[in-house]
């Protein structure tokens, strides 16, 4: 019998992960730390409260680093600030 028949998390992350595709959306795979979205979100709402404009990321080239660059481009698009590098 399947770990999905028996509803038994095939993962458990215990650091943040890229959001799963809706296509492969598996109800058993559970992030325990905040998704890294949330986490950045509350970066850009810090920067928007100093009224910041331009930003630029300084982190790892690594698949951790690209999800936190990712996260930050879209959070800074929602609040209009410009990210200047990468």
């Amino acid at each position: 019998m399947a770990t999905v028949e028996m509803k038994v998390p095939i993962l458990i992350a215990v650091s943040p992960i890229a959001p799963v595709l809706p296509a492969r959306a598996e109800p058993w795979v559970v992030q325990t730390p905040q998704p890294a979205p949330l986490l950045v979100q509350g970066i850009v709402d810090h920067i928007e409260e100093a009224r910041l404009k331009t930003v630029a990321f300084i982190g790892f080239s690594d698949a951790f680093g690209d999800l936190m660059y990712n996260s930050l481009v879209q959070s800074a698009a929602g609040a209009d600030i410009k990210v200047a590098a990468n």
